[in-house]
């Protein structure tokens, strides 16, 4: 791990365990290529917490509308590269869309996450393959979702949980 000049200078460079070991990369799929496939979106609360999660439970029916949704997930930018230990307060919800083509196949997967760090994972079916995006880097996100889902924004984002 290089240390920056200005970080060497201030704080010295630091490395306990030696050079920073990097995970290779997951295998990558062309995520936006598996968009055409899709034929319909279906949109669930998917949570493990004890916080009564919103009741929205929709399927998008029409197909360029299903594709809308996929290609706003897949468009979201990167996380900023860094540690996430100081996100907003995460109350345990999320969201899962699954996009199905013809005979109800699932061809991609999405796990959104409305709180905290505001981040998504996107699969094919396999292994996570883009599981750092990011929804607060793009503003609109959350309305165009709502829109495209039928549903008013409020009922998704931003997560409240009940009063007691």
């Amino acid at each position: 791990m290089a240390c920056g000049l200005g970080w060497l200078l201030a704080a010295g460079c630091w490395e306990p365990n030696g050079p920073m070991q990097v995970d290779p990369a997951p295998p990558q799929v062309d995520l936006g290529a598996r968009v055409g496939l899709v034929q319909s979106a279906s949109f669930e609360t998917a949570t493990s917490t004890s916080n009564a999660p919103p009741d929205v439970d929709v399927t998008v029916a029409d197909s360029a509308t299903a594709q809308d949704i996929a290609n706003a997930i897949l468009d979201l930018p990167a996380m900023p590269p860094g540690n996430y230990t100081n996100c907003p307060i995460d109350y345990g919800i999320s969201y899962y869309l699954a996009f199905t083509g013809v005979g109800g196949q699932t061809v991609m997967a999405a796990w959104l996450y409305p709180d905290g760090c505001q981040w998504a994972q996107v699969t094919d079916g396999g292994p996570f393959i883009n599981n750092q995006l990011w929804s607060l880097g793009s503003p609109g996100f959350w309305s165009h979702l709502a829109a495209d889902l039928g549903v008013p924004e409020a009922e998704i984002f931003p997560y409240q949980p009940p009063s007691p």
